[in-house]
Parts: C-alpha cells; sequence; structure tokens
C-alpha cells in the first residue's frame, strides 16, 4: 500500500530536571499596570505563530460605523448605522423572526417571575432606590441570594433588551423609562462594586468584580444603548460603575503567555474589554483594556485553531466560545482590525465544520464535552453575514436548525446585528459540491477524516488521538476514538459529556481504561491510498498516567492567599486520599515541556487563577496499547480495527467499547457476531415452547435496509471455556461515578454500547465492520491459523492483509487487492 505521509513524534523522553515536588509556580503576579502595559520581565515571547488572512469574499459594505467620542451608540454601531438596522429587520426574514422573539423574550421578562420584574422596573425607573432594594430581597427575585451579577444578571439583560427596543422604535418615551432605570441599576451596584474591588485578587476582573457586573458586557451595552435617552446626570452615575468596575484591572487571558490562549473560557472572558469600551474616549476610559482585549482575540484564534480550522475543544464549546469572541471581533472591525478574514477562523466553517458533519447532514461528531453539538449558530450567522458568497459557510448554515435568540446576550446581539440570508442564493447545497478532497489529517490536532465520497450515503471515518493535549480541559480519554457512518445512519458515535472510558469508543483492563484527564497519545503513521487510509496510533503514554488540574494539589496556605480556590479543598481532599501528593510530579512529556518551560514568571494560570503546569500520576501501566483503525474502500467499503494492547504478562479480562446509537438495534448475534439495523416494529413473532421469550420479538430488516455487519475476526479468550464472556450489545444508564471533580452522579440518560470481551494475556482485537443493504452479499472472512494472513473476500472484491508484529508489538500489515477472477 503506498503510503501518503509518515508522521513520526518525538520519543517520549522523561527530564529528571522537572521532578519538582512543588507543584505549584512561586513567581509572584505580575502587577495590572504590567499586565494593561505588556510587559512580562522574564518571560519568553511565546513560539511565532504565522498570520494569515483571506480576504477574498469579505463584504466591508457590512461593518457598522464608529462615531466620535461621547456620542452613543458606539460598541458596534452608531446612530448613522441605525436605518440599515431596521431596513435589515424588515428584508430579512432571520432578522425579523430573531427581532419578534426578543419584543416577546423582553416583555416576559420585565413582567416576571409573578410581577416581580415589573415592579423592580417600576422602581428604577422613579428612581427611588429605597424601594429598588426592598423589591430586590423579595423572595420571588430569582438572584436575591449571592451577588447580583453571579452568572449573568437577568434583569439587567432584559433592560439591555428593553434599551435596544427603543433605538430601533425611536421611543422616546420608554427610552427615557430605561435611562432613569440604568442610573438607578448603577447606583445599586456601585457600593457593590467598591466592595469586590477592595477583595483579594481584585486585579484580576474575572476573579473580583465580575461577580457583581456578571459574565457578560450587559452593563455595558445597557449604557451605550440607554445613553441617548439619558441626562447628563443619569449617564455619569452610570459611566462612573463602569469605570470603577473596570479601573486598574485586567482581563481574562491577559497575564497569560499568547500560546496558553486557547480553550473556551478565553472567549467567554472578553465581554471585559467591550465593558470598557462602552465608555471609549469618556473619562474613566483605559484605552488599554481594548488593546490587550483585541491581543487576547487574536492569540486565541491563532493558538485555538489548527490550520484547519480545528479547535482545542470539542465543536459545541469551542465555537460557544468563539461565538462570545466574534462580539469584539466585530467592534474591532469596525474600528479597522479585522480577525473575521483570519484564516484559522474562517476555515472553522469552511473546513473543520464540515468534515464533522455526518454525510447526511444536520448532526455533527467530534472528540470531547459537547462533541454531538453543532456548531454555535450565532457563530455561524456571523460568519454567513460577512461571506455571503461563500459556499461553505453557506451549507454549514444550511444544516442548522431553524434559530432560535439565544439566551446570552452576547449570542443575541450578533444575531440581531449579523443575519445570514437563511436560504442564500445557492438553493439546497450539497457536500459533493464544496470541492473537499475525500481525506483530511490535521497534524496539530491528531485527528484523522476520511470517507469514500461526499454524498449523503457514502461511508465516513473520523479517528481521534489527540496528541496536542497540553492541560486539564474538557477532553475525554478517548485516545484512538473512532467515530464511523454509512449508508445514511451513524454506527460508532461519540459521546456528549460521558467522559469516563467505558462510555467511549475505547478498551478497559479489569474495568480501567485511560487516565482522565487523558495525556496526548501519539499517532505513529498515517497511510494514505486510493484503496485504503489507515491510522496507526500508541495510546501506551494514556493509559500508564492519569492528569490532573494543579490546583487539586494546592496546599492550605494557598487556600487561605487565593479564597477564590475554596470550592477546591474538598475535591483536593478527596483525591490526595486515594492518590497521595508524592505520586504527582510536573508532566515531563516534550510537548507539555515546551507549552510550559520558559513561560511560568507572573505565575499565569489555566481556567481564570487555578492551572499552572500540568501534573500526572501513574495510572493503569500497560506493556503496550497500539491501535490501527482504516477504512477500505471499494466496492465494497468497510471498516479493519486492529489493537495490540496487553497489560502484562497475567490474564486479565478486556472489554472493547463501541458506543452506538439508540436509533439501532442487533437483528442477528452469534459467538463472534452481530448485525445491527435501524428500530424497527417488524417482529417475527413465532416461538418454540421450551425458549419462548428468546424467540419472540426478532426484528425483521427489509430488503434496502441500512445494516452494518460487525464481525469479531480474533479475540482470545481463556483456556478455561466455562471463565469466557459473551459478546453483547448492552444497555446501560450512562452515569458519572468519579467524584474527583465536578459533576458527580450526573445522568446523560441511557445508551447503547457494544461490547467485546476477552479474558486473556493478550487480546489481539482484530474487528471488521461492513455496513451494507439489507440483500446485499456480505463477506467471506478467513484468518489463517497463525495470524499472518486474513482474506476478506466477496464475488467481485478480494482484499488481502498480510499481518506481522513488529518489535515493539504493533501488527504491521500489507494490504493486496487481488483480481476476484483469479
Amino acid at each position: 500500500m503506498k503510503q501518503f505521509y509518515l508522521l513520526v513524534l518525538p520519543l517520549l523522553v522523561v527530564s529528571s530536571s522537572l521532578m519538582a515536588t512543588d507543584l505549584q509556580p512561586s513567581s509572584p503576579r505580575f502587577s495590572a499596570e504590567q499586565i494593561l502595559n505588556g510587559e512580562f520581565p522574564g518571560r519568553e515571547p511565546s513560539p511565532a505563530r504565522q498570520v494569515t488572512h483571506k480576504i477574498e469574499g469579505f463584504d466591508y459594505s457590512r461593518l457598522y460605523s464608529v462615531p466620535s467620542p461621547g456620542i452613543h451608540p458606539r460598541v458596534l454601531f452608531g446612530p448613522e448605522d441605525l436605518p440599515r438596522i431596521r431596513k435589515q429587520f424588515l428584508n430579512n426574514q432571520y432578522a425579523a423572526e430573531m427581532l419578534e422573539q426578543l419584543r416577546a423574550r423582553t416583555e416576559r421578562n420585565l413582567s416576571g417571575p409573578d410581577g416581580w420584574g415589573s415592579e423592580l422596573f417600576a422602581a428604577m425607573a422613579s428612581s427611588d432606590l429605597d424601594k429598588v432594594n426592598e423589591v430586590w430581597k423579595d423572595p420571588r427575585n430569582p438572584r436575591k441570594e449571592g451577588p447580583p451579577g453571579s452568572g449573568g444578571d437577568p434583569f439587567a439583560a432584559a433592560l439591555m433588551d428593553k434599551a435596544f427596543l427603543n433605538l430601533i422604535d425611536e421611543d422616546s418615551e420608554s427610552g427615557a423609562e430605561v435611562a432613569g432605570a440604568t442610573a438607578t441599576l448603577a447606583r445599586f451596584l456601585q457600593p457593590l462594586v467598591e466592595k469586590a474591588a477592595r477583595s483579594p485578587g481584585s486585579e484580576n476582573y474575572w476573579l473580583s468584580v465580575r461577580r457583581v457586573m456578571g459574565d457578560s458586557a450587559t452593563i455595558g451595552f445597557l449604557y451605550d444603548f440607554a445613553q441617548p435617552y439619558m441626562t447628563s446626570e443619569q449617564a455619569d452615575v452610570t459611566r462612573k460603575l463602569i469605570a470603577t468596575a473596570v479601573s486598574g484591572r485586567y482581563g481574562l487571558g491577559m497575564d497569560l503567555p499568547a500560546h496558553w490562549v486557547n480553550w473556551n473560557f478565553i472567549g467567554m472572558g472578553l465581554y471585559f474589554p467591550l465593558l470598557a469600551l462602552s465608555i471609549e474616549g469618556e473619562p474613566g476610559y483605559d484605552p488599554r483594556i481594548y488593546e490587550r482585549g483585541c491581543d487576547v482575540a487574536k492569540n486565541y484564534i491563532l493558538w485555538g485553531n489548527s490550520a484547519n480550522g480545528v479547535g482545542t475543544e470539542a465543536i459545541g464549546y469551542h465555537t460557544a466560545g468563539m461565538s462570545h469572541t466574534a462580539i469584539l471581533m466585530l467592534a474591532m472591525a469596525n474600528r479597522g482590525e479585522n480577525l473575521f478574514t483570519l484564516e484559522r477562523w474562517r476555515r472553522m466553517f469552511d473546513t473543520w465544520g464540515i468534515y464533522t458533519m455526518q454525510p447526511y447532514g444536520a448532526e455533527w461528531q467530534s472528540s470531547g464535552d459537547l462533541g454531538t453539538f453543532p456548531p454555535n449558530p450565532s457563530l455561524v450567522s456571523v460568519a454567513c453575514f460577512f461571506f455571503p458568497e461563500d459556499k461553505r459557510i453557506a451549507f454549514v448554515e444550511q444544516n442548522l436548525e431553524k434559530p432560535r435568540l439565544a439566551g446570552r446576550m452576547d449570542n443575541r446581539l450578533l444575531q440581531l446585528l449579523c443575519p445570514p440570508n437563511p436560504n442564500g442564493d445557492f438553493g439546497t447545497i450539497k457536500a459533493s459540491s464544496l470541492g473537499l478532497a475525500d481525506t483530511l489529517f490535521d497534524e496539530e490536532r491528531g485527528i484523522l477524516f476520511t470517507r469514500t465520497g461526499w454524498d449523503e450515503e457514502d461511508t465516513y471515518l473520523q479517528v481521534v488521538c489527540r496528541d496536542d493535549t497540553t492541560f486539564a480541559s474538557h477532553d475525554h480519554p478517548d485516545r484512538g476514538a473512532f467515530y464511523f457512518t454509512s449508508h445514511g445512519q451513524a454506527w460508532a458515535v461519540s459521546s456528549m459529556r460521558m467522559t469516563e472510558p467505558q462510555y467511549l469508543n475505547q478498551i478497559t483492563i479489569n474495568g480501567r481504561g485511560q487516565g482522565a484527564f487523558a495525556p496526548p497519545g501519539e499517532w505513529v503513521e498515517v497511510i494514505d491510498s486510493e484503496e485504503a487510509t489507515f491510522a496507526v496510533m500508541d495510546t501506551k503514554y494514556c493509559y500508564d498516567w492519569q492528569w490532573q488540574k494543579t490546583a487539586f494539589l494546592t496546599s492550605d496556605k494557598q487556600l487561605e492567599d487565593e479564597p477564590w480556590l475554596e470550592w477546591i479543598r474538598e475535591p483536593r481532599d478527596r483525591l490526595l486520599s486515594r492518590f497521595p501528593l508524592d505520586l504527582w510530579e510536573r508532566d515531563p512529556l516534550p510537548v507539555v515541556q515546551e507549552y510550559y518551560e520558559g513561560y511560568l514568571a507572573g505565575n499565569p494560570r489555566m481556567w481564570g487563577a487555578e492551572d499552572s503546569w500540568v501534573v500526572r500520576a501513574p495510572h493503569n501501566p500497560v506493556k503496550k496499547a497500539f491501535r490501527t483503525v482504516g477504512l477500505v474502500r471499494g466496492e465494497h467499503p468497510y471498516l479493519l480495527i486492529f489493537d495490540d494492547i496487553q497489560k502484562d504478562d497475567a490474564e486479565q479480562f478486556y472489554q472493547w467499547f463501541m458506543r452506538i446509537p439508540n436509533q439501532v438495534e442487533p437483528y442477528e448475534m452469534g459467538v463472534d457476531e452481530v448485525i445491527l439495523g435501524p428500530i424497527t416494529d417488524r417482529r417475527d413473532n413465532s416461538h418454540r415452547v421450551h425458549l419462548p421469550h428468546n424467540i419472540s420479538g426478532r426484528p425483521l430488516p427489509e430488503k434496502g435496509e441500512p445494516m452494518l455487519l460487525i464481525r469479531v475476526l480474533q479475540a482470545n479468550q481463556p483456556d478455561i471455556p466455562s471463565r469466557q464472556n459473551t459478546l453483547s450489545v448492552e444497555t446501560l444508564n450512562f452515569v458519572k461515578h468519579d467524584d474527583t471533580f465536578q459533576y458527580s452522579g450526573r445522568e446523560m440518560g441511557l445508551g447503547k454500547r457494544l461490547v467485546i470481551p476477552s479474558r486473556s494475556v493478550e487480546p489481539e482485537y482484530k474487528v471488521l465492520m461492513y455496513p451494507y443493504y439489507h440483500g446485499d452479499p456480505l463477506p467471506e472472512t478467513e484468518l489463517s491459523k497463525d495470524g499472518s494472513v486474513l482474506t476478506i473476500q466477496w464475488e467481485d472484491q478480494v482484499d488481502e492483509f498480510r499481518l506481522a508484529e513488529d518489535e515493539e508489538g504493533l501488527t504491521r500489515f500489507e494490504m493486496t487487492r487481488l483480481d476476484p477472477t483469479r
């Protein structure tokens, strides 16, 4: 077989200099002044990242204006843009629907719950601060406990929505009411912000003032939209609140090395520079906050996306983070710095968003938390808005569900200001018309996509062995996982948020799989030819070690000094009761060392203020753990999987798992094979007296129905037959048992999995998956007694695999397509 390319990673060399017992960084934090000035003494600059723009097709006429300082609105659009925006609401069906949903939402939120919202609004509009405090303490208030902005203030968001509608409707009477309410809200929040500004870590906005102002720039946009109707006193009061909130503070990601700025929280935190921008050019404005925010947004795109647009997290989480970033990007583009044209941003849609889509459309699969979510609709909306002639972006938008108004403020504004044309000028777009290659290997992320073609019923394979991970994230312990679809039916699927190996397309040994959090795997090679595409991966390190958040090993002294980490105390104690502190060390992998070493000056932390150099502890050591997964093309495409895994020289219990959709069920099952097909009402109700429950209700396929043959070519079994386990398809509750970190006991509902057991020293798994339509001929397979030759054949296709184990225990092979007439 011809090799397309060979990727060999460095050996996993351990540096003894990194075996530090002190796992916490000791460097003092940089001050807010240093961070806002971009001064990081003692820290190496991040590696250079090529910045490539692709401006073709960007519609500059769709940008908005920026008025002179003091004139509002200004953050996302100016007063002169309002006629055009009103016209968009009239002429664009998507925008019109979003506007109507906004009206209904605003009316509902300002009256509920049980009239509480209308009472609070009346008190605020009349500037009755005593009444505001009284109503705020009412049991009907959903936020009476905790800071007003914890997680976002829904009342402030409703005011912001009303202020926006007043601009669209040119309603000066309502505008004056909202302006008065805004100023009263500012007076209500001012002492709370001043108190938060005196709390530990207050220079970090994320750790302090955010808890009052909320997880958004809502107050900033409320001021921006309501200011045209404000008196000078009302404007001064509101501006003072914003200036107090942002002054002398830095936002999430501003203190980090550029290459650390690569996960969804970064995008979520970019409302901070937008909040500052709402008083642009006015008293209290610090332009450095916006400028540093622009740097963070740019770094997030450059380091969060691969050259193919593949994100560091699953498509649900990653594009959510990018949607929060996009609202700052709109403000930036209006001011002359356009990140929408960065190739790494555009390729989230025209590459990643398409390769992760199922062949039949409208569903997506990727690895990690929210891996079954679609690309964020608000983000896709922006891409379509600014690239109206891009057929690939339009194809992604075409496959999204009918839009609903977003719950989050930033996504909502994107939908209102950047609506796509829901029908486009393309008609119905077919994936086969987009000119994409059948195979794509993303070397930066360690993900392979391959298929037989781009029609809806073609065969599609995605293989994931993340080799780029450097910290504990929303990643899953699934190195070597595969997702498989054919004949318009998904067969092997990804998870939404199931983080335990038993729920993933993985192998466990005596119930234990890869470590979680998962270290990176290693790609041995990718083989690509006209006949087949194979991924060969080494996942040994992922079994040998588990990762953990550095914060979970923090000292009591650090918890005293950093009270925002107090929530970690309980899980830390639980973790250390099971895995003592002396087991943990900084991970010495070269990819990890390169990520952290030289960049720890100023004590930067991931996830707000939690994690530094990721730590490891022994987990589930194995002699070897290779996985080979390949799609073989031809008249009869199929999937072939070889697993070379061995714990040690003793007999162990191995279980080979594959998640299958709930919409399929077994039609036939034997000792070494199962046939899956769609759930059907057609049943064989015949029975035998001595086996009535076993025979009744067997599903009956119809000719032409999509089916999948799964044939176990090899799975070694124990010498004593009575200890042998049985191939099975199971229904189970996906529940999180691990209580080390968050969400213990969380249930994700019922699901199904295929289980191939092997009680052996080494299972030597070899599995064939053949998708077909019922009535088509099934293959004949033969594995020679010595295991050196595998033949898979039909009348019109014969494939021979010559197998041999190399010195590391990996099954190497040569494939030959034989003449079937011989």
